[in-house]
């Protein structure tokens, strides 16, 4: 049963990245677009889930693993159309997400641990998440609901995957957890009212 939550997860985010996508390239469209996918979160989304994937793996995750294998998928097209329209000046919140993701590389490459280069990801992963949190709040237009809600999903479906066993395991539920979180925190930024911010 876990690994069918676990490809259900997975499909249910390949789908949230459809939606995801197609929402960014719509608003491009617009007379005044907003800005894109965020560079430098599209760049470490799509190096991180390559490297927890590794990690999870080693350390004994399986029916997580489509969650993971999803995101290698979609963050890698959606760092495509981030590179296309997303913001190319770098601010001093995207150098110190990308100071804070080389040093958890870094340290997982020192360590030789892979569950402490897990929890170094995830880290880096949910500093990744700073920036589109700031652009969720100031340009909510600049994120797609539909896409975030759909992503929710997919995790949540990935956290069923886990089993009784999988609890016991940080390896196993830690990354889909901080994701879930991560999601949940962009959908009420998105979803605060412009006149309450």
């Amino acid at each position: 049963m876990e690994t069918i939550l676990g490809i259900i997860g997975g499909v249910i985010t390949l789908l949230a990245y459809v939606f995801y996508i197609r929402d960014a390239i719509q608003a491009q469209r617009q007379e005044n677009p907003p800005l894109g996918p965020n560079r430098v979160t599209w760049i470490i989304w799509t190096i991180i889930p390559i490297l927890a994937f590794i990690s999870s793996f080693i350390e004994g995750a399986r029916a997580t693993l489509w969650l993971s294998g999803a995101y290698i998928v979609g963050s890698s097209l959606t760092l495509l159309l981030a590179l296309k329209y997303g913001k190319a000046k770098l601010s001093k919140i995207d150098e110190l997400v990308i100071g804070i993701t080389c040093s958890g590389i870094l340290i997982w490459l020192m360590s030789g641990n892979p569950l402490l280069g897990l929890v170094c990801f995830i880290a880096a992963d949910f500093s990744g998440a700073i920036p589109t949190f700031i652009q969720a709040w100031n340009i909510p237009k600049s994120e797609s609901k539909l896409g975030w809600s759909t992503f929710l999903v997919g995790t949540l479906f990935t956290l069923g995957a886990v089993g009784s066993e999988g609890w016991n395991n940080l390896a196993v539920w830690l990354y889909p957890v901080v994701i879930a979180f991560v999601q949940a925190a962009i959908l009420i930024l998105l979803f605060i009212p412009t006149s309450k911010k």
